[in-house]
């Protein structure tokens, strides 16, 4: 047997690195001279690493990265001078003065491991990390010694093809530095939340620390061993006349400090999944190439509120604060969207509690029976075709004739007749049906066509109820009409889509919104939908929003209580809430949009609102949009039988009056005989006169259940 004595092991070590260092330089040889390999061919562009798309927000700051490697490729005259000559001092310091392989490199690292007895150094040049980094999955599956002939027979023939500079952008925007980041322009925004050329002489020795061992020197988990490795490239960056020693000392004294946590997020969330889905439909040519950057019309405070509020609501829904839970075996889910009602630019959404557990978007994807949201669309329908906002409609007990027999719609109000905006008001269903009956079942199916919702619409009279299906953000985008003045925008997240150098690869059409609503109608419906936050069922938004805040908007509840809604409006916005499961069933005992939407919605409004900004201009559309009175509206008063009298009559209409908006041309008809002594007074356009300010509500809100 033979005895391992110490000096038999050094032996034996010296003997191994001896081999190392002549196989290192026999696979050099046998690269250069004779290996048979694919060539590089095309231009420089056509060599591309895998890379995620960057989402930016709607002010073009880094949002979100989805899909392939978390890498920001950028060209190398985008590169800080200091940081790329650090990096090929430490890497490669006659980069610029071999082919390929540098044999002095070779030779030295070979001898420094025949005199330390082991492997202690590599001979990798740059452009042969570069071949490995190019070609990962080709060499994959080969061995430590097969990998470095290819690497030494690919790293000449990219110089050669390729020029050392482009070999060294590809170098710095493929290495990997850690935590999941390739390339130094997503290290800089990863561990300092900074663009490349603003890192500071410390930062950047840390960065090129990172190329040796990245989660051996990662500054955010490792920052003693980075300081070390941190203050030894620093020296090299003196020596090699890069940097003064007043600097490098100014360096050393610099804690290693990064971010706490990564300003670009890395998971998918609803919100990225749907860029996404978005993308394969306005540019399917571009999905999955590398590097895009793709410009949202995201807010990022929007959003970052938007993921906070809608898991907190929809659990402390699921744990009873909202009332008894109905289903238990079911996860309460829910969709949150904000839109510019003025563009139909998706500032924000939540399509659920959490994106790992489900990542069916509820905002975009899935169609709900809508309820009660219905009645906004039928009364704007109504008016179009001539609806008077000043004649009462009876709200009596109906029964209609349907193929499956007779059916009489329930209701919950008691009195018998409601002029059209007290039907939205107090959600009426008896008052719906008959203002339907105006419209005519076929008549509502083709204007909802022209709202964009109820694609499975059928005309039938309990349409007018809203028992058809429509996605979330389709509805909402449908009350922005309202907000807006009368114009239909579509919805949508993407502007324009560029490539890593910022050549623009797509951008989204400048298409005028088409005008769908007159402004009168936009405003009477609107007028209507204040009435709904400020004493109807959507009274509950004032807990959180106050009365000083405009706000209007409308609940919606389907049957059984299976889906709750709210869909409202403040200026420049229209936000929509839903809350059910996914397999439709009773939320909750009791359950309806007012209980279980409208905190959710009044919690999001009030944070926005909050924000103070003015509604996006476009042009053809008016600054104040449906909430100011446009011409041809005046204001009336109205009693509790449905009777309008002239604002003047105020002084001998006895009972309980509050005001209301009508068309011009329905007054003569409509207005009960004070009208003959006092003349109605019109309202100057885009401000009231605070004279003939409205009466206060003194109407009751409504207690109990809202219809359909």
């Amino acid at each position: 047997m033979i005895r391992l004595t110490p000096s038999l092991i050094r032996h034996a070590s010296i003997a191994t690195a001896t081999v190392s260092a002549v196989a290192l330089v026999f696979v050099v040889v046998i690269a250069v001279l004779r290996v048979d390999l694919p060539d590089v061919e095309g231009s420089p562009e056509s060599v591309r690493y895998d890379e995620a798309a960057t989402l930016l927000d709607r002010h073009g700051a880094p949002l979100a990265a989805v899909g392939g490697q978390t890498r920001l490729t950028l060209p190398l005259d985008r590169l800080p001078e200091l940081l790329k000559r650090a990096w090929v001092q430490v890497e490669d310091r006659r980069f610029y003065d071999h082919g390929g392989i540098d044999m002095r490199g070779v030779m030295r690292a070979s001898w420094v491991n025949v005199r330390s007895g082991g492997v202690m150094e590599g001979a990798s040049s740059i452009p042969m990390q570069v071949a490995r980094l190019v070609w990962a999955d080709s060499v994959a599956d080969l061995n430590r010694w097969e990998r470095k002939l290819f690497e030494a027979s690919m790293a000449p023939r990219l110089v050669d093809a390729l020029g050392h500079d482009r070999v060294l952008e590809l170098y710095l925007n493929g290495l990997y530095l850690g935590d999941g980041v390739y390339g130094v322009g997503a290290a800089a925004r990863h561990y300092y939340g900074a663009e490349v050329d603003e890192l500071t002489v410390d930062q950047i020795a840390t960065l090129v620390g990172l190329g040796k061992t990245p989660e051996r020197y990662n500054p955010r988990t490792q920052p003693e061993r980075a300081k070390t490795r941190r203050d030894l490239v620093l020296r090299e960056m003196l020596a090699a006349g890069l940097i003064s020693e007043e600097e490098r000392a100014e360096a050393e004294k610099a804690p290693v400090e990064t971010l706490d946590s990564p300003p670009l997020s890395y998971r998918r969330s609803y919100m990225s999944m749907a860029v996404r889905r978005e993308l394969r439909s306005v540019a399917p040519e571009l999905v999955g190439r590398p590097g895009l950057r793709i410009r949202t019309t995201i807010d990022p405070r929007a959003q970052t509120m938007v993921d906070s509020v809608v898991p907190r609501h929809l659990q402390a829904i699921a744990d009873g604060e909202y009332g008894r839970p109905a289903s238990p075996d079911q996860p309460v889910q829910g969709g949150l969207i904000v839109i510019d009602s003025r563009t139909g630019e998706i500032r924000a959404l939540s399509g659920g509690r959490d994106f790992g557990e489900s990542p069916l978007n509820r905002a975009i994807q899935t169609q709900r029976q809508v309820g009660s949201l219905a009645k906004p669309l039928l009364y704007a329908t109504a008016l179009e075709r001539g609806l008077s906002a000043a004649r009462p409609l009876s709200t009596a007990a109906i029964e209609l004739e349907t193929d499956e027999g007779p059916w009489r719609p329930a209701d919950h109000v008691e009195e018998q007749m409601m002029l059209p905006s007290e039907v939205i008001v107090r959600s009426s269903n008896r008052g719906a049906v008959r203002m339907g009956q105006e419209v005519g079942a076929a008549g509502f199916v083709s204007a909802l066509e022209t709202f964009g919702v109820g694609r499975d619409a059928r005309p039938y009279p309990s349409t007018f109820l809203g028992s058809f299906e429509a996605s979330l953000s389709d509805v909402t985008a449908a009350f922005a009409a309202f907000e807006n003045g009368g114009f239909r925008v579509a919805p949508h997240l993407i502007q324009s889509v560029e490539d890593e150098r910022g050549t623009v690869l797509w951008e989204r059409p400048a298409l005028p919104a088409p005008r769908i609503l007159s402004e009168q109608t936009a405003f009477l419906v609107m007028d209507a939908l204040k009435g709904v936050v400020d004493r109807g069922t959507g009274q509950g938004v004032r807990a959180t929003l106050p009365y000083g805040r405009a706000a209007a908007g409308k609940t919606g509840t389907s049957n059984e209580g299976r889906d709750a809604w709210f869909v409202g409006m403040t200026p420049g916005l229209a936000i929509g809430v839903w809350v059910g499961h996914d397999q439709p069933a009773p939320i909750t005992h009791g359950g309806s949009g007012s209980r279980l939407a409208v905190p959710l919605w009044a919690t999001a409004a009030a944070a926005l609102s909050a924000r103070g900004e003015k509604p996006t201009p476009v042009e053809g559309m008016e600054p104040q949009g449906g909430w100011d009175p446009p011409r041809g509206v005046h204001q009336v008063l109205a009693d509790d039988a449905g009777r309008v009298y002239a604002w003047d009559c105020r002084a001998v209409v006895s009972g309980t009056t509050r005001s209301v908006w009508v068309q011009r041309e329905s007054l003569l008809s409509n207005l009960s005989s004070c009208s003959r002594a006092h003349p109605v007074m019109t309202m100057p356009r885009a401000r009231l006169n605070p004279k003939l300010a409205p009466l206060a509500p003194t109407l009751r809100p409504t207690a109990g259940r809202e219809g359909g």
